[in-house]
């Protein structure tokens, strides 16, 4: 057999073999992200929902204000958004809200009901910050 093809045929066979190891370690290394219908927290998780209102609505005002006195009174005049209380403002226009009763956290059901309001952009499952204790 020729010496040229070979070293021809160990080089293809090493390159794919390189690029088949390469590829698996990609794959096994890739951050495992869970989807919000996957996020399931509890209480003690103490989750949040991070928050864009678009439109002209009385909420979008306030937050693109960054009023909390009046995002805070418009979460109790809502009846959709029963159950939400101010956390704080995040990036830009979005808002941190926390379920005013941790104890009775459904925040499955609080995402669905803002993710089917016109008046929301984004909404997503976030980790609230612990008070110290």
């Amino acid at each position: 057999m020729d010496v040229n093809a070979l070293r021809t045929w160990g080089l293809a066979v090493s390159a794919a073999a390189m690029a088949g190891a390469l590829a698996i370690a990609l794959i096994d290394s890739a951050p495992q992200r869970s989807g919000p219908s996957d996020f399931a927290p509890t209480a003690e998780d103490a989750s949040a929902i991070i928050v864009r209102f678009q439109g002209d609505g009385p909420i979008a005002r306030a937050v693109r204000a960054h009023d909390e006195q009046a995002v805070a009174a418009q979460l109790g005049r809502q009846t959709d958004l029963a159950g939400l209380c101010f956390g704080s403002f995040v990036e830009g226009t979005d808002v941190m809200l926390s379920p005013c009763d941790p104890a009775a956290l459904d925040i499955q059901s609080l995402l669905r009901r803002l993710r089917a309001m016109r008046s929301v952009a984004y909404a997503e499952v976030t980790t609230a910050p612990r008070a110290p204790e």
